[in-house]
């Protein structure tokens, strides 16, 4: 039985990031991640609410592109406040600190160009996957009891 690929979640403004978001699809894929991005993986255009909450609750995680116009966009707004209303911790990649909205300081905010954003989206899925591999160690610790010594 194969396990379930881990999901990223795709927060940015299409007018200003699409470009952005395609590429953070690319690299969290070739990571070995699904990603859901709104151009790419909607169903549908009527149910947009329904299907941005259903996709933001089964994400594993959540990332957010911040450039200027974030704060004022509709859609990114309802993404974040879904994500922070289903516990997920957003990790934002920031085009300048000054984009990020107050609610959203206190996260992990990553400074991006478009000359670094490849590189960091790299970063942040590796970061990932050692976070799960420590996850996966601790839950088999706790499953298995003390680990024997070697003499």
């Amino acid at each position: 039985m194969s396990r379930r690929k881990r999901l990223v979640f795709i927060s940015y403004k299409d007018s200003e990031a699409l470009e952005y978001a395609t590429e953070a699809k690319r690299v969290f894929e070739g990571c070995g991640y699904a990603t859901w991005v709104w151009h790419c993986d909607r169903r549908s255009t009527v149910y947009v609410f329904e299907e941005i909450e259903e996709s933001v609750r089964a994400c594993d995680f959540f990332l957010y592109i911040c450039t200027q116009g974030s704060h004022d966009s509709w859609g990114q707004r309802y993404e974040r406040n879904m994500a922070l209303n289903y516990e997920k911790i957003p990790t934002i990649l920031t085009f300048s600190p000054d984009f990020v909205s107050g609610m959203l300081k206190p996260f992990d905010r990553r400074p991006v160009s478009s000359e670094t954003f490849s590189e960091e989206c790299q970063n942040v899925a590796e970061g990932l996957r050692c976070q799960e591999k420590l996850h996966s160690a601790v839950a088999k610790y706790h499953k298995e009891g003390e680990p024997v010594e070697s003499a």
